[in-house]
């Protein structure tokens, strides 16, 4: 029988949550209110944290630097300049908290536009899924396009840990509980189970090679309880103000995500997502302290 591990929350991982709700950035606050307290996007702080997020660093840098036409860098939706065209920058704003706008459309457009093979042929399978997985982040779950990139992941196993957690985080957003994710899940729970889901820096934004963190957030977004150990693992990375360190990061990117060997709100909504959905007493406590 495999052993699996139920995280107890502690007082701390409120405290913390209640310092990212009330964080200078729109973004973080966004992510936090509606990620991880559930509060809906019509509730005023969110809508506030919403429309804010477009304004400031790090999502303005990134808005600054697309053409007209929509796209970064050039019009296909290519994966070169590595973290510099369009499909990275759809991946990094859904990791963001950005929503549908005008930018976003473009973007959308600009990449969903193109002939289905030739886009197929750009990307990887894991980028395939990651792309999903942001597009549907970013408001466009029922965009009829998408059902030829939903095709090509159902046609063959995905049987690559990257590919694996992208598909079963995409398919966790989409609310798909098809052979498609149950597949995905078996390849990601057996990658953490022996060392293989990613690597163990703690990075932001994520790429198309997720890190084992990401691998943690896909199984609880699925539902399914972590491997033995991986909640220690995830504590013991934990800095004592309560957040959690950027340890990676890829580049270069049109924004910063902040210093390697710093507490990092993105990482710490990162590694809370993990900490509230694999665990049992949190949701208990924030019923008792409203934040």
């Amino acid at each position: 029988m495999r052993k699996q591990e139920r995280i107890t929350t502690t007082r701390i991982d409120l405290l913390t949550l209640r310092e990212l709700t009330a964080h200078p950035s729109p973004s973080v606050r966004f992510l936090a209110l509606t990620r991880l307290m559930g509060r809906p996007v019509t509730a005023p702080e969110v809508m506030v944290a919403w429309a804010q997020i477009p304004r400031v660093p790090p999502v303005r840098a990134i808005l600054e630097a697309q053409y007209p036409a929509g796209y970064w860098m050039r019009p296909r939706a290519g994966r070169s300049p590595r973290y510099r065209t369009t499909l990275w920058q759809l991946l990094f704003l859904a990791q963001l908290g950005m929503g549908p706008c005008p930018s976003i459309a473009w973007a959308v457009e600009a990449v969903l536009g193109q002939d289905a093979l030739l886009l197929s042929e750009r990307l990887s399978t894991a980028l395939r899924a990651a792309l999903l997985w942001a597009l549907i982040r970013l408001g466009y779950g029922d965009e009829p396009r998408l059902k030829s990139l939903w095709a090509e992941l159902e046609a063959a196993p995905v049987t690559e840990p990257p590919a694996a957690i992208w598909t079963l985080r995409a398919a966790a957003a989409a609310g798909r509980k098809d052979a498609l994710a149950v597949a995905a899940a078996e390849v990601v729970r057996l990658a953490v189970e022996r060392g293989t889901a990613g690597t163990s820096a703690l990075t932001f934004p994520l790429t198309g090679e997720p890190d084992r963190l990401a691998a943690l957030q896909a199984l609880c977004e699925v539902g399914l309880s972590l491997p033995e150990g991986e909640g220690a693992w995830l504590t013991d990375r934990r800095l004592p103000g309560g957040y959690w360190p950027l340890e990676a990061r890829p580049g270069p990117l049109w924004w910063d995500p902040g210093r390697v060997g710093a507490a990092n709100p993105w990482v710490t909504l990162r590694a809370l997502q993990v900490r509230l959905e694999g665990g049992d007493q949190l949701h208990a406590e924030v019923g008792e302290h409203p934040l």
